[in-house]
């Protein structure tokens, strides 16, 4: 029987040591959790921008003056555009350094260095595409003054950097590693990751090749429509919308519209069952009112007309979400000014992709949207003009089937045989070592049949962005241009990406004007791979001769993504108006999950 109470005694013991244990455990793990937080939250306050008070920086010729309104947007005041700029690059790392750091990695194909090998299929994707590369070829094309103006901005990031390395903002603590200094080219970089989120579309003539052999070409069609009813081009000769008595054809209701009868109706019906709820007798129906209401709930989860999108419910079924913008002349309005209204829908993320600043120095004012890591106004308004964007989609990218022989040479235009063209790429990767990728390129442009699984032909990716064409930015001269010639003359230098671009002005102008290189193809568009020698490219479609308007009679100007051109316009710009914007989409999806 001792032995007994022995053994149960011993058993009582370690069930108090492993109760204890667990308890000292759980102690450690609340403190520990509770000590992450606190370092995280001070990681985060320190590395918030100064409000208040004077910092002293090296680096300007005179003061600068940086107010913050009630948003937390900052006004900029300096003694000339040096100055200024520098002041904006100082101004956004102060804001936004990481999302700077990240942008310039994610374009470059440089995240895996920091991020580890999960990047490494993105980082593989963008040297093959050669963004870095031909950052690099626009950065030595630089003029003198787009060259001293990026400068301008690169000194004040790095004035930021230099002076907070302790302070630098939590995601750069938490991964262990300090930004390099930022350069032109990184910027260029960054604009290239626009240009690329915008106008890239040759997934889509894999894709589209793909459904077309197994569809056929009528169905495959059917899939790619290039106008529909609701097309409105902005250079097309339309009746005002406000014109009364118009002898418009009955069009059979889409489902956008007899969905929002069906809310309508539902709404009614809602309202009754309320009411039969409030006139019941409680102890007769208690439960009436409810009943009714949720069987009304389940009869709208299943109709048809409603659809989710992005977590909540949307207005219009199979209309594709995009940007808009519409501006009305000065005869239009109560004011007697012309108004512009902007909304560009790019995909969310945190921090957001635009940075609104207002920036002001003698000769320069300009206040809206910019992008992290370009210096100037990207839209917004001067003293004297207004002006936004929605994406033209415009086609700047074809993909043709190289005819290669066993010795690795591709058959040219010229119809000689040439060796491949090779760079070699080295990627690091974090916790990994490097990893050495050899990228091959045509004539046409970079080979891509690396990113296309299973893919075995030989297949080369020509791009706007390659072409020495493509090179400056025309920021400055937009932001200061003070009417629409002078508008229009800075446009003329915009190559990409391709755009819608509306303006008003404050003497009651309104105008339109398509923008960026778009090749110029006179067999026409292919949305599928090229195999033959007719489809090469001959130049860019004259400046002169993209869609624009100025003051139209019905003062009207609006473009979301849609077709802003008739069908017969004897220069085509693009396969992928606005009805494909869903389907690009998974295109770009597709080849980033899979490659």
């Amino acid at each position: 029987m001792s032995g007994g109470r022995s053994m149960d005694s011993g058993r009582a013991s370690i069930g108090v040591r492993v109760v204890t244990g667990l308890l000292v455990a759980a102690l450690v793990a609340v403190v520990a959790l509770f000590g992450c937080g606190w370092w995280l939250m001070r990681a985060m306050r320190v590395s918030l921008p100064q409000l208040d008070g004077s910092l002293h920086v090296s680096g300007l010729t005179a003061p600068v003056k940086v107010r913050r309104d009630q948003h937390g947007i900052p006004h900029i005041q300096a003694a000339n555009l040096d100055d200024l700029l520098f002041a904006q690059g100082f101004v956004t790392a102060q804001d936004r350094l990481w999302e700077l750091d990240m942008a310039r990695r994610m374009a470059a194909g440089d995240a895996a260095a920091v991020l580890g090998p999960k990047l490494l299929v993105h980082d593989r994707i963008q040297r093959v595409l050669a963004l870095r590369a031909t950052a690099e070829r626009m950065t030595a094309q630089l003029d003198g003054q787009d060259r001293r103006y990026m400068e301008d901005y690169a000194r004040g990031v790095n004035a930021y950097i230099q002076s907070h390395q302790d302070r630098l903002p939590a995601e750069f603590r938490l991964l262990r590693y300090r930004p390099q200094p930022w350069a032109a080219v990184d910027s260029i970089d960054v604009a290239l990751g626009m240009v690329q989120m915008l106008d890239e579309r040759w997934p889509d003539k894999v894709e589209r090749e793909r459904l077309t052999a197994k569809l056929g070409p009528a169905l495959a069609a059917d899939l790619y429509p290039t106008t529909t009813w609701r097309d409105h081009p902005v250079i097309a000769s339309q009746p005002p919308v406000s014109a009364p008595n118009q002898a418009i054809p009955d069009v059979p209701l889409d489902k956008s519209q007899t969905g929002l009868e069906a809310r309508a109706q539902s709404s009614e019906r809602r309202a009754r069952i309320a009411a039969i709820g409030a006139e019941s007798d409680p102890g007769a129906f208690p439960l009436l009112a409810r009943i009714a209401s949720r069987w009304l709930s389940l009869r709208e989860e299943g109709d048809p007309s409603t659809e989710i999108v992005n977590g909540s419910a949307a207005g219009c079924v199979g209309c594709d979400p995009g940007s808009n913008e519409w501006v009305v002349s000065g005869a239009k309005t109560a004011s007697g000014h012309a108004m512009l209204s902007n909304d560009m829908h790019l995909p969310h993320q945190i921090p957001n992709v635009w940075y609104e600043i207002d920036m002001e120095a003698p000769g320069f004012h300009a206040a809206g949207l910019s992008i992290p890591g370009l210096p100037f106004v990207v839209a917004g308004h001067n003293q004297h003009i207004a002006w936004g964007f929605t994406a033209l989609y415009g086609d700047t990218q074809d993909v043709y089937v190289e005819k290669t022989n066993a010795q690795g040479e591709y058959l040219g235009v010229d119809g000689a045989w040439h060796p491949m063209q090779h760079d070699v790429e080295t990627i690091r990767v974090r916790g990994k070592g490097n990893v050495t990728m050899d990228v091959e390129r045509t004539d046409h442009g970079v080979v891509i049949t690396p990113l296309i699984p299973g893919e075995m032909r030989t297949l080369a990716l020509d791009w706007t962005i390659y072409n020495p064409a493509a090179h400056g930015f025309p920021l400055l001269a937009m932001d200061t241009a003070p009417n629409w010639a002078g508008f229009r003359q800075a446009l003329r230098q915009w190559w990409g990406p391709t755009q819608n671009v509306a303006y008003a002005d404050d003497q009651g102008n309104i105008g339109y004007q398509a923008v960026g290189l778009i090749p110029l193809r006179p067999n026409g568009l292919e949305g599928v791979p090229i195999e033959d020698n007719t489809h090469e490219w001959q130049r860019f479609i004259p400046f002169d001769d993209l869609p624009t308007s100025y003051n139209p009679p019905n003062g009207l100007l609006a473009t979301a993504n849609s077709r802003v051109t008739p069908k017969d316009d004897p220069y085509p710009l693009t396969l992928e108006w606005g009805s494909r914007t869903a389907t690009s989409a998974s295109g770009n999806g597709w080849r980033r999950k899979q490659a």
